[in-house]
């Protein structure tokens, strides 16, 4: 997957996270590809996309050409 100019890597962490939260994968790339990005920091960057059921964000850190997704988080609208 690629990001711009940027390659995506997603580690093994938010692997587990995202079978352990019930995201779907089309759901990550969703975030990624047409969500906001948010730097912060030096080197990291989130990616956070608001959905019917609730808003996704993945927490990124930027490595020379690489995007390494390091964490997903999920919060549930009420």
């Amino acid at each position: 997957m690629q990001k711009g100019q940027y390659r995506i890597i997603i580690t093994r962490h938010a692997t587990e996270q995202v079978y352990r939260r019930r995201i779907h994968e089309n759901i990550i790339e969703n975030t990624i590809q047409q969500g906001k990005m948010e730097y912060f920091g030096k080197n990291n960057v989130k990616f956070i996309k608001e959905f019917r059921r609730g808003t996704i964000c993945c927490m990124d850190e930027i490595i020379n050409d690489t995007i390494v997704i390091v964490t997903i988080t999920k919060t549930v609208k009420k």
